[in-house]
């Protein structure tokens, strides 16, 4: 869990308190969850206040514990980082946060196929990614290219 601590505390560097910007078209944000994304969770997960229902008093009652949490299952268990390469692990976690799971999922397949990982760019970062990503990044030259490599194709995402 250690490769998580670190990711999360480089997320939580660059997410703020709350914040409700009008051009933001996820509504209002407290520590980097918006309400659109809380909506779409489980009401397990997304109802905070334990009200019964997912709304903009949600976002209010969110602590730094509790989007821990979230962050935790949504974006790290749910896609096993875990199993991946530490930097590869990293990038995932904050790159889905930011642009989706799928669009990092994406950008990942795209820079395996360019080591001959062979992968499918559908974004789906499932047993056949996690397994390409550890066989070229268990080869050195690979590995640090694939390294180098992923930041720059987040960018260019954009």
């Amino acid at each position: 869990m250690m490769v998580f601590d670190q990711a999360y505390k480089f997320v939580q560097y660059w997410e703020g308190g709350f914040v409700n910007d009008s051009k933001d078209p996820g509504g209002s944000t407290k520590y980097g969850i918006s309400f659109r994304f809380l909506k779409g969770l489980a009401p397990a997960l997304g109802d905070i206040d334990g009200d019964g229902d997912v709304d903009a008093d949600d976002i209010l009652a969110l602590t730094p514990e509790k989007v821990r949490e979230i962050y935790r299952e949504v974006f790290w268990r749910r896609q096993c980082l875990d199993e991946l390469p530490p930097f590869a692990a990293a990038f995932m976690f904050d790159t889905s946060i930011n642009m989706g799971p799928r669009r990092a999922g994406k950008i990942l397949q795209r820079v395996l196929n360019r080591h001959g990982a062979g992968l499918v760019v559908d974004g789906a970062a499932g047993p056949r990614t996690r397994q390409a990503t550890l066989t070229i990044c268990s080869d050195c030259c690979k590995g640090g290219e694939v390294m180098r490599e992923l930041p720059f194709r987040r960018v260019r995402a954009y």
